[in-house]
């Protein structure tokens, strides 16, 4: 099952804390940012700054932010 939602705050716990893979985009909000967090890590709580970027994340590990190379057509790990 797939879900998409705007504002992940308002998003019943049950659901997130059943999910194994989160991509995390743009959130505006410092609350959806800090709702997120409980989730996938504190690294999501930075806004991210790179078009075309997003946070990828595993329940077992930290996320990576992510970004994905128009050039090459392909995602790719950003190192900070």
């Amino acid at each position: 099952v797939w879900a998409a939602m705007q504002r992940p705050r308002w998003v019943p716990k049950v659901f997130l804390t059943e999910a194994e893979v989160f991509f995390v985009f743009r959130l505006r909000s410092g609350e959806d940012r800090d709702y997120v967090a409980g989730f996938v890590g504190d690294e999501v709580r930075e806004p991210i700054r790179i078009p075309h970027a997003f946070w990828f994340a595993r329940s077992d590990r930290n996320p990576s932010l992510m970004i994905l190379d128009l050039t090459e057509g392909r995602i790719k790990e950003v190192k900070q």
